[in-house]
């Protein structure tokens, strides 16, 4: 029996003779342990780096009458060889738990000296793993180890799932929603009961209809009113008239700017065309000198082969071999540099019908700059046609608008009791509601006379909703936009409302908001952000009108695409 080394590493060793088998062939093993181990005597071709699969072998001894046989197949890794390259050191890539454990309780029981290994496994009287000869702590070790291997499996499983179950949650939260705790319950910034105001208007003409009714709530941008006047139709004609020739000018640079870059994507795809063809001929002309190398390096083997076997019986001369051998190393690497160049032909190639091409050091292609250019171009000069095509139409319509309120001027000069024939063709201005509101009261009828600064209707303003003020950083800005939903949360009231953003302002500097943890990034969030709360019934409205000043939390989808995030957060 070898005598035993313990050597002071991460992972104890041992010198007991093991055996691996590699590639159908047995070797001896020195100084192993659970980590890895030596091999003496290798005569396969092999280097550092290189994984081989092997089958461990350990035949276990106990006071010379019981035996056992330990098989265990693996991958290892080699890390060092010797300058004979007849031994080399190797560690284990892929041992189980199990096997593990099964390795050290061996190291440990051959420490101990209750049990030694063979060097042969045919001395064994039945080599099999689970054989019933096998010593008693062996019998003990196998239970003690299936049981770790299944409650480490558990353990494993249940951790796992609630661990990849928060990290999926975190995961997905931070890549589609942004969740802001610096902000605050905005305080009301004007009465609560908002005052009447006077609709009046700007020009002088005859109210032709109104649209709304006393009592009448009504929205941003709902029509109030329209009032007649001719002069209005002059000054919008001119007006179009102006429009259609900076068009029509705006449409000539567009078309100038889309011929030239159909002719740059032309130029470009007939230079992409030609690279296609050099770099099909270079492919196929590695490919020849691929062929040919191989020939000349199978002929340079078999000269090799034909002087080794007559150095050996001594026909030709040992300065005459290493010249041959000399020619077969010049021929292998003309092949090899010969298929580097077909290689780099043939990634010429696929690179040329993708659109690029390889100018030596750089894939370089303006293909794809250029078409989105032209395809640029071509929507530039199609949304600027149908500019000036309804510039046009309009201006048609205003000139007949026109043409039908001056003999309409001629007939209300004229005495008589029906004058709504052309009340509905002359040129009017309607006028809209700014903002939300409700009509209190109408104050002239359709068909009369006003001027200008004259009121028409008495209206009171909507109440403003609440607000919530926010401060973000700038990359919290970028990810979102006005309009986006946001979901608001008021810890102190456990209260949660729905808002949307109306207003996102960089230039406000941050306040001390009241309430809100002050962070080390505090100072960066320099970008002010307003949001409205929507869908409030009168009891929310009021709470939230008590809970000004309170903080909050806000959760706010992010607009930017989710596989571009998870891209960058994977980085």
């Amino acid at each position: 029996m070898n005598k035993r080394v313990e050597e002071k590493r991460q992972h104890e060793r041992t010198n007991e003779p093991a055996l691996v088998l590699i590639e159908e062939r047995q070797y001896k093993v020195e100084n192993w342990s659970t980590n890895g181990f030596k091999i003496v005597g290798f005569d396969q071709d092999v280097k550092t780096g290189d994984c081989l699969p092997l089958q461990l072998q350990l035949n276990l001894n106990k006071g010379g009458k019981e035996f056992t046989n330990i098989q265990i197949t693996t991958l290892i890794e080699v890390i060092w060889l010797s300058a004979r390259r007849d031994k080399f050191g190797a560690q284990f890539l892929n041992l189980t738990k199990l096997e593990k454990d099964l390795l050290q309780d061996t190291i440990d029981q051959i420490h101990k000296g209750k049990i030694t290994l063979l060097n042969q496994p045919n001395q064994l009287p039945e080599p099999s793993f689970s054989s019933s000869q096998r010593s008693q702590d062996s019998d003990s070790a196998w239970p003690r180890l299936r049981s770790k291997r299944v409650l480490y499996t558990g353990i494993y499983v249940v951790i796992g799932g609630v661990l990849g179950y928060f990290s999926l949650q975190a995961v997905y939260d931070s890549l589609t929603n942004l969740q802001i705790k610096s902000a605050v319950v905005a305080k009301p910034t004007g009465p609560v009961v908002s005052p009447v105001e006077s609709v009046i208007v700007k020009e002088q003409g005859i109210l032709d209809e109104f649209y709304v009714y006393e009592g009448m709530n009504v929205k941003p941008g709902q029509p109030l009113f329209s009032i007649k006047n001719d002069e209005l139709a002059e000054r919008d004609i001119d007006a179009l008239n102006r429009e259609i020739q900076s068009s029509r000018v705006e449409l000539a640079e567009a078309q100038a700017n889309l011929r030239k870059a159909e002719l740059l994507n032309q130029q470009e795809i007939e230079k992409q065309q030609s690279y296609q063809k050099i770099s099909q001929t270079e492919l196929d002309s590695a490919r020849a000198e691929v062929a040919a190398q191989t020939e000349q390096h199978q002929i340079a083997k078999k000269d090799l082969e034909r002087f080794a076997s007559l150095v050996q019986e001594g026909a030709v001369s040992q300065q005459a071999f290493e010249s041959t051998q000399s020619r077969f190393a010049d021929v292998e690497a003309k092949l090899r540099k010969a298929q580097s160049q077909y290689t780099v032909a043939q990634i010429s190639v696929e690179s040329a019908q993708k659109g690029n091409f390889y100018d030596g050091e750089n894939l370089i292609s303006d293909l794809p700059r250029f078409t989105v250019e032209v395809e640029k171009q071509r929507q530039l000069v199609q949304i600027v046609s149908q500019k000036v095509r309804a510039s046009e139409q309009l201006l048609n319509q205003r000139v007949q608008e026109l043409q039908i309120s001056e003999p309409q001027r001629q007939y209300l000069l004229q005495p008589s009791q029906d004058k709504t024939l052309f009340s509905r063709n002359s040129f009017s201005v309607v006028y809209k509601a700014p903002i939300p509101g409700s009509v209190v009261r109408v104050t002239k009828a359709s068909g009369n006379p006003v001027r200008p600064r004259e009121t028409v209707m008495v209206w009171q303003r909507e109440q403003v909703p609440p607000t919530i003020d926010a401060y973000l950083t700038k990359d919290q800005a970028d990810q979102i936009s006005i309009g986006k939903p946001a979901t608001v949360l008021i810890p102190t009231i456990n209260e949660e409302y729905q808002a949307h953003i109306t207003k996102i302002d960089p230039a406000t500097s941050p306040p001390n908001l009241i309430g809100v943890t002050q962070t080390k990034d505090s100072k960066s969030k320099s970008v002010y952000v307003q949001l409205t709360l929507s869908n409030l019934s009168p009891e929310n409205n009021n709470q939230l009108m008590a809970a000004s000043g309170m903080p909050v939390i806000l959760s706010i989808p992010k607009q930017t695409n989710l596989f571009n995030r998870l891209a960058f957060w994977l980085k």
